[in-house]
């Protein structure tokens, strides 16, 4: 994989100390990475694709391993994770 690895955490801070803004953040490897404050229309939302974006390479993985050791994955479910991997992936 080409990412940066894992674990990634979703990061949220609800706190309005002074003039702190709240924040939802992705932490990958350690560091923060992705910075997903005001990706939404509100704070939920912001919250909400955090965990999201959080949880992708943990999906990828499972994406990979359906692909790969199951022998009942077939017709469109296939296809379907291979778009989604190459998406991931850049491949």
């Amino acid at each position: 994989m080409k990412h940066t690895p894992g674990p990634w955490e979703a990061l949220i801070d609800r706190s309005t100390k002074g003039k702190a803004p709240r924040m939802a953040m992705v932490v990958a490897g350690g560091r923060a990475a992705i910075d997903c404050t005001a990706s939404g229309s509100n704070f939920t939302q912001d919250c909400a694709n955090a965990r999201l974006v959080s949880a992708a390479p943990e999906m990828l993985a499972c994406c990979i391993r359906a692909l790969t050791q199951s022998a009942r994955v077939h017709g469109d479910f296939m296809l379907e994770l291979e778009r989604v991997i190459a998406k991931a992936t850049g491949e």
